[in-house]
């Protein structure tokens, strides 16, 4: 009682020591809307929003008014800049020389002048009508921020005043990397051995440039295939195939472009089984272009093997090549593995289960109330989880399931049931918008007074036991 009591003083003696001026401060609300990906060295404008908490007071002006000042500083980053007609460099923010013309043009709002006084720092004049009716919705200041990134990583704006009501704040307002395209792909398909299922389509794969100019007209951008997989070509080699048949796919349905609206003219130079090369011959130099690849099938050829991979290259004078894994070969279409963790110990005999007031035992829903290691399943091909066969977690006879302990979202449709020493599922999905099944579980477990021993559990269902 005595620590109890002594930590409380100490939290009371705490809370007198703070200035009284502290409790009138409250969080300003800030909200980075476009934080871009950039190049290092290259322009990019990220848009911020400024609003007062809806818990602290007005901001108010000493002598009134409706202006204040906040200090804006960038770290990682400059403001940057631009020439006039007559070859001078200027800030392109500031407003000190044409108060209307980078307010009006950007679409800012509440902000009335912007004075740039070093690369990192300037001095906004805000309003304070604007910035008070943020708290209920009507308004916000808007504020472009025009800079550049000095290095690798985030770049961070800070706003700060001597107003106790508006809090210093700041946000990350974009990420710079050292090139001018960043090349991803959406994930990796996987072919199970020995499987029928011996065709399928490659994950999506995205070129996003950093900056207007990344990708030119007339430069050919290249896929090159490795590893014991091949492109689908259709049989009157016109062109390379999808999954679902032996029909050439247009040029505009593997390569769509942001966008486009149609005016983008995209033609395919060359394809085989392990290579397509394709070029835009009208992409504008205005915007920073956005490429996604997809839709065309791979196959393993005879000589793939469990754990050989598929990867593809991607290429052109415009960018530095990037390797991505698009395919593996798997041994089975579910792997399943437990976390390498010190064995819990179940007391055979002892009841695990959990019981409310009136004795009847009750649905566990949290894992620290499971008796085993955590069970993570991984699908590797399609979502045989997520249908009406059934998979079954069997342990051994002497073991009694109490609990099943799920992560993630079920569908609507998710059933499971305890039979002693049998679970079956079916339906289940890890998202209810999707048909991923990845999915760990916690079991609570009684075991009987004459089992001793390890306890086992198989996973078995639509596929080999596991």
């Amino acid at each position: 009682m005595k620590k109890k009591l002594a930590l409380l003083m100490a939290a009371i003696m705490t809370v007198a020591m703070v200035p009284m001026t502290a409790f009138a401060a409250a969080t300003t609300d800030i909200n980075a809307v476009d934080q871009v990906k950039t190049a290092v060295d290259a322009t990019f404008t990220s848009r911020v929003e400024l609003s007062k908490d809806e818990d602290s007071a007005d901001l108010e002006v000493e002598g009134g008014g409706n202006r204040f000042q906040v200090y804006l500083t960038l770290e990682n980053g400059k403001f940057a800049t631009a020439e006039d007609a007559n070859g001078d460099e200027y800030y392109i923010m500031d407003t000190t020389e044409n108060p209307n013309y980078f307010t009006q043009y950007t679409a800012a709002h509440g902000v009335a002048s912007i004075d740039v006084t070093s690369d990192t720092r300037a001095i906004l004049t805000l309003s304070v009508s604007v910035f008070n009716r943020g708290n209920d919705g009507k308004e916000r200041i808007i504020l472009p921020i025009v800079a550049t990134a000095d290095e690798i990583g985030a770049v961070t704006a800070y706003f700060s005043t001597n107003n106790t009501v508006f809090a210093d704040v700041h946000d990350v307002i974009a990420t710079a990397y050292d090139e001018e395209v960043i090349i991803e792909s959406d994930g990796v398909v996987t072919f199970v051995e020995d499987s029928s299922d011996d065709r399928k389509n490659i994950k999506d794969i995205t070129i996003e440039g950093l900056t207007n100019g990344a990708i030119n007209n007339g430069v050919d951008i290249t896929l090159k295939l490795k590893g014991n997989y091949r492109f689908i070509v259709s049989p009157d080699g016109q062109g390379l195939c999808g999954e679902d048949n032996d029909i050439p796919i247009p040029i505009n349905q593997i390569v769509t472009l942001l966008n486009d609206n149609g005016n983008i003219n995209c033609t395919i130079n060359d394809f085989d089984e392990d290579e397509l090369t394709f070029r835009f011959t009208s992409i504008s130099g205005t915007q920073v272009p956005l490429i996604r690849i997809g839709g065309i099938a791979i196959e393993p050829t005879k000589s793939c093997d469990v754990g050989d991979v598929a990867t593809i290259t991607v290429s052109s004078k415009d960018f530095d090549p990037v390797k991505l894994e698009v395919a593996r070969m798997v041994e089975e279409a579910v792997t399943y593995t437990v976390e390498d963790d010190d064995l819990p110990t179940i007391w055979a005999g002892k009841d695990y289960s959990n019981y409310d007031t009136e004795g009847n035992a009750w649905v566990v829903n949290d894992v620290e109330d499971a008796n085993t290691l955590e069970v993570s399943i991984e699908e590797n091909t399609g979502d045989i989880l997520n249908t009406s066969r059934k998979a079954t977690f069997t342990f051994p006879e002497g073991i009694e399931v109490v609990q099943a302990i799920f992560d993630g979202v079920r569908n609507n449709a998710f059933r499971y049931e305890i039979d002693e020493n049998v679970v079956s599922i079916w339906y289940y999905g890890e998202r209810a918008e999707s048909d991923a099944t990845d999915m760990t579980v916690d079991f609570v477990l009684n075991a009987a007074p004459t089992f001793s021993g390890d306890v086992d559990v198989t996973l078995g269902g639509e596929f080999d036991d596991v």
